[in-house]
């Protein structure tokens, strides 16, 4: 478990990132057994004289630059910090009488910013359900008591779907439901679904509350597609790509329409800064989510080979929402179908950094949702958010370089990992990545700070390659955060 004097330290290293640039030459000595991520302790203080304790929260206030100056004084873009973007590193060392290796061969998605956030969880007084059915519906509100269906909206329909599917899901007979409930109260978890006019259609919106996980689910549409861009002859819609690549194949019509769009034009012309602004604000107006700019991607293209989206360029063929006639579509009818916005996401990285993905029971909590962008605005979304984003303590993050970070983590390995959770006579660490992790703040419940951080997979050999667990390491001094111990 993380004591409070590492919380400290904590905010130690930030002030120290902030302030001064430095570089250490030894690593750090703390390391806690996690079995149960997020519990704390609060036994024991910090000893340190550093001047960088001064701040009572992060010491961020030491700061005399403008954080959002990247340009300012000597701070350098990731790749220049650590080394490069292809990291390579491997060393035969020991602990004791077992023979160790650490090897890591990681590639690096460099970025011009690198900052540290302070972030605090949805919290019950965070939901604001209240205020986000005003700012949608406002007198026209009404709660929806009964089953929906494949005929409400989709968007609203398929978060119901979601949260039947996480309480029970289908009964004992296998039979698959079409309908759900819309109105569940239960003691842990509630799912209201609420409908009125919004931009004059008739519009659904869902919110999924589980207070165990503090987690929001928002879900919001038409229940016509083509009502939200005055078109409402076409009832379905999709995301397609001119490259070619990913979605874009209707099975239950048989049109491939990655090729029936290939050579239409967009109604929707804009750039990223326009759907940018455009998402950004109706986040925050409608949706009352604290998500800044760092997390959005306005327009997303699909990644070969890989299920996840990646950032669109002006320059970049993105996702782009085709809306169709559900009956028979033909390509030499262009009024059958019509290109009109696109796909835009909360993206599951920070910066262009992933997040570690390494807590004991294998779940991490990151905010996620996708967003469809028209000319006639933000039209249908959802999202599950785990926090808010309250404030940035730098963009500008100073690290260590990736030589230094191996060794501090060769050292950390030697010096804190529990030897009786270890078996066998070989020992390595693999696995090596770059990320975001959260760390909490003892003094503030409910409040964590997302820090940029190195990872790494600890097995030991015995009749074969068994895991240990996973070692976070903080990458601005090489202090170890914790190590997380393999219970299986």
């Amino acid at each position: 478990m993380l004591r409070r004097k590492d919380y400290k330290w904590i905010r130690k290293c930030i002030a120290l990132s902030l302030c001064m640039g430095f570089s250490l030459s030894g690593c750090g000595k703390q390391a806690e057994t996690v079995t149960d991520y997020g519990t704390t302790s609060d036994t024991g203080e910090n000893t340190s004289g550093s001047s960088a304790r001064t701040e009572e929260k992060t010491g961020i206030e030491e700061d005399t630059g403008d954080a959002s100056d990247i340009s300012s004084g000597d701070w350098r873009k990731i790749s220049e910090q650590l080394g490069g973007t292809q990291l390579t590193y491997e060393k035969d060392f020991s602990i004791g009488q077992m023979s160790a290796k650490i090897s890591a061969d990681y590639e690096l998605n460099d970025s011009e910013t690198l900052p540290v956030w302070r972030v605090h969880t949805i919290t019950e007084d965070r939901i604001y359900e209240k205020e986000i059915v005003q700012n949608f519906f406002g007198d026209t509100a009404s709660e929806v008591r009964r089953e929906i269906g494949l005929n409400d909206a989709r968007m609203a329909y398929n978060l119901c779907d979601e949260f039947f599917s996480a309480n029970g899901g289908n009964d004992e007979s296998g039979e698959v439901k079409l309908t759900f409930p819309a109105w569940v109260d239960e003691e842990t978890c509630f799912l209201h679904t609420w409908e009125g006019k919004y931009n004059n259609s008739d519009y659904q919106l869902s919110i999924v509350w589980f207070s165990e996980e503090k987690e929001k689910r928002i879900a919001f549409g038409p229940k016509k597609w083509g009502e939200a861009i005055d078109m409402s002859s076409y009832e379905r819609v999709g995301f397609v790509s001119k490259m070619d690549i990913g979605p874009g194949y209707d099975l239950t019509l048989g049109h491939d329409f990655n090729k029936l769009a290939a050579g239409m034009e967009n109604h929707y012309q804009a750039s990223n800064e326009e759907i940018e602004s455009t998402l950004s604000s109706f986040l925050t107006g409608q949706l009352c989510l604290k998500q800044p700019s760092d997390v959005l991607y306005p327009k997303v293209k699909p990644r070969e080979n890989a299920g996840l989206y990646q950032l669109a360029g002006n320059d970049d063929q993105p996702f782009e929402l085709l809306f169709y006639r559900a009956g028979d579509v033909r390509s030499d009818r262009s009024d059958d179908y019509v290109l009109n916005g696109y796909l835009s996401c909360i993206s599951e990285d920070l910066s262009g950094q992933s997040y570690i993905v390494l807590t004991q029971n294998g779940v991490f909590t990151k905010n996620e949702g996708s967003f469809y962008v028209t000319d006639h605005g933000v039209i249908a979304g959802s999202a599950k958010i785990y926090y808010d984003f309250e404030e940035c303590l730098t963009d500008r993050t100073r690290l260590l370089s990736f030589e230094s970070s191996m060794a501090c983590l060769q050292e950390n390995v030697s010096q804190e990992l529990d030897m009786s959770k270890v078996t066998g006579n070989q020992l390595k660490i693999e696995q090596i990545s770059f990320g975001y992790y959260l760390v909490p703040d003892s003094d503030k419940e409910n409040e964590f700070y997302l820090l940029p951080v190195w990872s790494g997979w600890i097995s030991c050999y015995n009749n074969g390659w068994m895991g240990v667990g996973n070692i976070i390491q903080n990458a601005v001094d090489g202090r170890t955060i914790v190590i997380n111990y393999n219970t299986k």
